[in-house]
Order: C-alpha cells, then structure tokens, then sequence
C-alpha cells in the first residue's frame, strides 16, 4: 500500500503540467473597450511615415471630451502592442470596423502631408 502514495501527486502534477482547452482563456484585446461609451463621430490622428520598424502614432484628441476615460482606453488599445498595436492604417480601418466604426473621411495634416486625420462614425446599429 505504502508505493501507490505518490500516484496522488503525480496525478496533480500531471494535471496542472497539461492544461485542458477548457481552462484557457483567449480575450480579445478590443473587449475592454465599451463601443457605447464612445462618442458618435471619433477623429484618429495617425502618422502618414514608412518605417520599417517601430509603430506608428496613433493619437485621439480627449481633451475636454465628456468620453474621455472611454477614448484614452481606445487609444491606449490603438498604441499597444500587447492589445492592438496599430502597424499600418489598414490595421486602424480593419480594428475600427471591428469595433464598429464606419469610416467617414480622411485628410492630410503638416507641411508634408506628415499626418492624416481619420474620421469614423459609429454603424447606424451602434448608434443612441
């Protein structure tokens, strides 16, 4: 009887070496940002360079905005790449189409067009 004491611990360790599917988790970084906390018509301050490496800059003006907690979290979730982390701009259509965001317009920014300002509004199914 005493040489089965350890199949208790082994089985533990087994189990906890193997996690089932069931146990993981995978969240979609655009799940923390609440698409009803956002204003209607959100304007993306996004830079118009080639880098080849490095991310580019994504910027939403808050200031004085009523949604400011709702729009520093996008952009935080825009910038990062452990959440989002913008590329390219295809990448900030295609993300701000998942959220739900249509896009309206787009227009160049600085001496050399260094910048585009991209205006989204929210699908007709979002809005209040």
């Amino acid at each position: 009887m005493n040489r089965y004491r350890w199949l208790p611990i082994l089985f533990l360790a087994i189990f906890f070496a193997f996690p089932s599917s069931a146990q993981e988790q995978t969240l979609d970084p655009l799940d923390s940002i609440q698409v009803d906390q956002l204003p209607e018509y959100i304007v993306i301050l996004s830079e118009n360079s080639r880098r080849v490496l490095g991310r580019r800059l994504t910027a939403i003006n808050t200031k004085d905005s009523q949604h400011k907690k709702a729009l520093d979290n996008l952009e935080d979730a825009l910038s990062n790449k452990n959440r989002v982390g913008i590329q390219n701009q295809t990448d900030l259509l295609n993300t701000m189409s998942q959220l739900g965001f249509e896009y309206i317009d787009s227009f160049s920014v600085g001496s050399d067009a260094d910048y585009i300002k991209f205006v989204f509004r929210k699908k007709a199914e979002f809005r209040d």
